[in-house]
């Protein structure tokens, strides 16, 4: 009896099936009657409603699959679908009213995401929702119910979620929010206009156990200094990740960062974008015991974080992922330490070379981004304060030179980027860049900046990177 190939079994074509890209998996379910069995499920796992799908290939497939996105292109007759095994249902939909229906004709699901929906349920949909006994996830925008029991409906909902994505619009009672705790809830996302920010913060204050907190909306320096001391207090005991992403830029006194590093158990993620002049000396001091597991820091508008304090972080936290500074000293980088972070796959700074330095000091510069092999995106957006009145008019060229006969080339070990970024630079990108990019960074899909000033050159860059599925931004004044 022959034996069978090692690449015929099961056990083998799973872990393979878990490394194969995406547009690979219909090919690869082709090969064999023993891949197709593996690779079949993955390509039916999850699917989006604005993709030409027949009804009886859905049909034949339901039970594999798991994730369903509802869009608003949505191209098909979905309400009369149904998924014995669904897990995730994401609905971005403005439409008919058999759109509940769907939803409560899957009780099992884990995950439900209701982005830019205008359902206007019944009064009752809320209360059905509580026999969702698996929903650990729940996401919803535009959040909009009057009555106060379905109010109360929707927090005892949430007295059983681990994550709560929660946009709020307008509520005409808190129904018994005060009233209520959320001992379950670890993730919380939360993003309110001016006049629910007050809700916002009695619902944190709620949810003792969250690890993760990410607020957005109309926030002031006042909120801001309040949840401080929350924090410092120890509201969140386990609190790790911090992202505070307020609609206006402002400064804090530093004191108030400083009561939020002291009172977060880990610092693993701290993003607060649009605070300027706010991290100094001592939020360096603070955050260096959590050099070792910091993954994520975002204080792109901080000058007060400087270089020096941007270059200590990149040579001393191996797990770091994201990094936005405001500023990188081309020189001190030359001269510095060599960095640690070769997981990082987000980095967003303005690189500054000295006057004249820029032959010299650019390929050195590139040889240490060329060691970042996970870097998905790169933002070496230029000093908008160095920008002439008029665009056409040339400036210093104190940033990146983006050309092959400039080192671009160093960067061929970017294989995963696909959002690179240089505004408010001028460029001299030509064709020829542009092939290289499109051949070496095979996942780009988008370019922000001008990448050439002549007018017919850019035109010629642009439809050609169009075509080839990459986007070009516009320069942003």
């Amino acid at each position: 009896m022959p034996s069978t190939h090692p690449l015929e079994l099961p056990e083998i074509l799973s872990q393979i099936s878990t490394y194969v890209a995406e547009k690979s998996l219909l090919s690869c379910a082709l090969v064999s009657k023993a891949w197709h069995k593996v690779f079949i499920p993955h390509i039916w796992n999850e699917i989006l409603t604005n993709k030409d799908i027949p009804d009886e290939a859905v049909t034949s497939h339901c039970h594999l699959i798991k994730t369903i996105d509802i869009l608003n292109t949505v191209v098909v007759d979905f309400p009369k679908w149904r998924f014995p095994n669904l897990d995730t249902l994401s609905v971005t939909y403005e439409g008919p009213e058999e759109l509940t229906e769907f939803i409560l004709a899957h009780p099992n699901i884990s995950h439900l995401v209701l982005r830019r929906c205008t359902l206007n349920p019944e009064a009752e949909f809320w209360t059905q929702l509580l026999d969702f006994h698996n929903l650990k996830s729940f996401s919803v925008t535009r959040l909009n119910i009057q009555q106060e029991q379905e109010m109360n409906s929707f927090w005892q909902l949430c007295t059983r979620l681990e994550k709560l994505d929660l946009t709020i619009g307008s509520l005409s009672s808190l129904g018994n929010l005060s009233s209520m705790e959320f001992p379950h809830l670890q993730r919380l996302y939360l993003n309110s206009s001016e006049d629910y920010m007050p809700l916002s913060l009695i619902l944190l204050q709620r949810c003792p156990n969250v690890t993760t907190i990410y607020w957005d909306g109309a926030l002031d320096e006042r909120l801001i200094s309040e949840f401080s001391q929350l924090v410092k207090a120890r509201t969140w005991p386990g609190l790790e990740n911090l992202l505070i992403l307020p609609q206006d830029t402002f400064s804090i006194p530093q004191e108030v960062l400083s009561n939020i590093i002291r009172g977060m158990h880990r610092v693993v993620t701290l993003s607060l974008t649009d605070l300027i002049r706010t991290f100094g000396p001592e939020s360096m001091e603070l955050i260096r015991p959590h050099f070792a597991h910091l993954k994520e820091l975002d204080f792109k508008s901080d000058n007060g974080l400087t270089s020096s304090m941007a270059l200590e972080i990149l040579s001393s936290c191996p797990s770091l992922g994201t990094l936005a500074v405001p500023l990188i000293e081309a020189a001190e980088m030359v001269a510095g330490k060599p960095w640690v972070c070769t997981r990082l796959e987000l980095l967003s700074a303005y690189f500054r070379f000295p006057p004249d330095s820029l032959d010299e000091l650019q390929p050195l510069v590139l040889d240490q981004l060329s060691k970042l092999i996970r870097l998905q995106t790169l933002c070496t957006d230029g000093d908008i304060s160095r920008l002439p009145d008029d665009e056409n008019t040339p400036v210093p060229q104190e940033t990146f030179d983006w050309r092959l006969e400039k080192g671009l080339d160093k960067l061929s070990t970017l294989r995963s980027l696909g959002y690179f970024s240089f505004r408010y630079t001028y460029q001299k990108i030509g064709l020829q860049e542009a092939e290289w990019m499109v051949k070496h960074w095979e996942d780009l899909f988008f370019v922000a900046g001008v990448l050439n000033m002549d007018p017919e050159v850019k035109m010629e860059l642009k439809n050609y990177l169009n075509d080839r599925g990459v986007h070009i931004g516009i320069l942003v004044r």
